[in-house]
């Protein structure tokens, strides 16, 4: 995976070839998350006896709050025409605020990475996502 090399700007200055973009198929993330939410979970009693939970299932601490969830459904795929008549898919808003299913694209991707992509990537990353990650910058 190679990323293609564009100029940026720090600080007003121009860096020629400063930056490197990737794609990224977030709509892959996307139709993954909703998979992994309709996956059957298995019942205590099955868990009891020694069955796992499916891969990909989507575990959700306590303290996720009902607004938390929600913007997690946030979208549904649908299929829509063009303006030359042909039928494509399409992400489209259910609700006005979806943070919760784009962030949770956000690990998916760089962990998809080569590791030194991961790092290029992360040099960007602010306080909070480090910490969120349980490190202060610096100590990962």
């Amino acid at each position: 995976m190679v990323g293609s090399i564009v100029d940026a700007t720090d600080g007003g200055k121009r860096l020629r070839r400063g930056a490197r973009l990737w794609t990224i198929a977030v709509s892959t993330f996307k139709a993954e998350t909703y998979r992994f939410l309709r996956l059957d979970r298995t019942t205590d009693e099955e868990r009891a006896a020694g069955a796992a939970m499916p891969a990909g299932t989507v575990h959700l601490p306590g303290w996720i709050d009902s607004e938390w969830v929600k913007q997690l459904v946030a979208e549904q795929l649908v299929t829509v025409k063009t303006k030359r008549g042909f039928q494509k898919l399409e992400w489209q808003k259910l609700r006005e605020r979806n943070e919760a299913l784009d962030r949770r694209g956000r690990p998916q991707r760089l962990a998809r990475r080569p590791a030194t992509q991961l790092v290029q990537s992360m040099t960007s990353w602010t306080e909070t996502e480090f910490l969120a990650l349980g490190h202060a910058p610096g100590q990962l």
